[in-house]
């Protein structure tokens, strides 16, 4: 007899898996807000931020068409390890002299292939019926990586940090041969080691035992992987049974999720008067209430329910602008916390059913790798809309406007052709 939705029980090595991103994951999100901070201090300008992001998130649509084909070939467990090896490398190498735009790239890169194997292990080894349930906890840990990870940015880029990383150093000024100061020095050391940590702790993900039944076409011939991969993705968008909808909702999402990211940093700086260190924490804000609506998802939703969430999600796209009117921190964070909350409730029952639909259609890594394409794709193409806004000093109150209004049109347009197809 199947398991209710209540009684649905997890792979007992998620929480290994959970904790190893939530390492990782933090780092990542500090690293970001690190290296931001690094460049304002070089002298460059707010609009560098959706460029750093454009850099990470570049790979992931670059490299979608072989990641998938990759991470079915061998065992994802060893993929993810791999992954956080790379990261872990990519930062030392900044501290050898590698430009940090490079280096960003790199842990883009390795995150791009860490991302559909992650996904697609969990897909393997999860029911259908229990898949809401497991892409709550992922997204809490997910989340909660973007929660603590811009405390740990934050911390990083203090006052406090940084005289007693010249203290202990003793160093006074810049390295002339690197560009950093004492701080982002002993920053870029911690964000290391958190790499290798997540490396460590994704050594107790055991393989999931899953082999292909589709065939995989030869590495070597990159045109044949291109037109496997676009095939895979008409697959996908032309599913009527829930992964066309999925699909579209989640890089909306996504994309927009970016974009109000990196807008949060300017927008606290300006308008609430925050430094960077501050405002970088007010970001997770967003991830409480995203966390929050997750894990609220994964107690009462299942997955024949999910396309029945979207007027939840109109609600973003209401509180975003409501947010950016206000100048008192105490009622901005109330609406970013509500605004991620919608999110969290909406997108992660999509989630899984984009996930239930391209097991049956396709692969798990390569389902997991189309997902990533879109949902990238769109986070660049919001990314890049920002960045020429930034550059344009349009203010962070008419961007949030954008932004609110973008997601509430286009998700009343996705329930409305919902309804004339049903």
């Amino acid at each position: 007899m199947a398991l209710s939705h209540r009684e649905a029980v997890l792979h007992k090595a998620l929480p290994w898996l959970i904790a190893a991103h939530l390492v990782a994951g933090m780092a990542d999100q500090a690293l970001l807000v690190v290296a931001l901070g690094i460049l304002v201090d070089q002298g460059h300008g707010f609009w560098w931020a959706p460029l750093l992001k454009m850099g990470y998130t570049t790979a992931y649509v670059v490299l979608a068409p072989w990641v998938g084909q990759w991470v079915d070939r061998a065992s994802k467990a060893e993929w993810m390890v791999r992954t956080h090896w790379v990261k872990a490398l990519a930062v030392a190498a900044v501290l050898c002299g590698l430009p940090l735009l490079i280096g960003f790239a790199v842990v883009g890169a390795a995150a791009a292939i860490y991302a559909p194997a992650r996904y697609g292990w969990v897909t393997e080894v999860t029911r259908e019926a229990d898949l809401v349930r497991a892409n709550a906890w992922q997204e809490a840990g997910l989340v909660g990586s973007a929660i603590f990870g811009t405390v740990l940015g934050g911390l990083l880029l203090s006052p406090a940090w940084h005289a007693g990383a010249e203290s202990m150093l003793h160093m006074d000024s810049a390295l002339s041969w690197l560009g950093l100061h004492a701080g982002a020095l002993a920053a870029l050391v911690v964000l290391a080691l958190f790499y290798v940590a997540a490396g460590c702790l994704n050594q107790l993900v055991p393989c999931s035992g899953w082999h292909t039944r589709m065939p995989v076409t030869p590495m070597l011939k990159p045109w044949a992987v291109l037109q496997a991969f676009y095939r895979a993705n008409c697959r996908l968008w032309g599913d009527a049974q829930g992964g066309q909808l999925a699909l579209a909702a989640t890089a909306l999402f996504w994309g927009i999720g970016a974009a109000l990211q990196m807008i949060v940093l300017q927008w606290a700086t300006t308008n609430l008067s925050l430094p960077l260190h501050q405002a970088a924490y007010l970001q997770g804000v967003v991830a409480v209430g995203m966390v929050s609506g997750a894990l609220l998802a994964g107690r009462f939703v299942p997955l024949r329910m999910a396309h029945k969430l979207l007027p939840v999600g109109v609600l973003l796209g209401v509180l975003v602008p409501v947010a950016a009117m206000t100048h008192d921190v105490a009622i901005a964070a109330t609406c970013l916390a509500l605004a991620g909350a919608a999110g969290g409730f909406t997108v992660i029952p999509l989630n899984a059913l984009l996930q239930s639909r391209g097991l049956k259609l396709l692969t798990p890594g390569l389902s997991m790798a189309v997902q990533a394409f879109n949902e990238n794709a769109s986070i660049l193409a919001m990314l890049a809309g920002y960045a020429v806004m930034a550059r344009i000093h349009v203010t962070p109150v008419g961007v949030m406007w954008m932004l609110g209004a973008a997601v509430s049109l286009s998700l009343l347009s996705l329930m409305r052709l919902k309804l004339q197809k049903a």
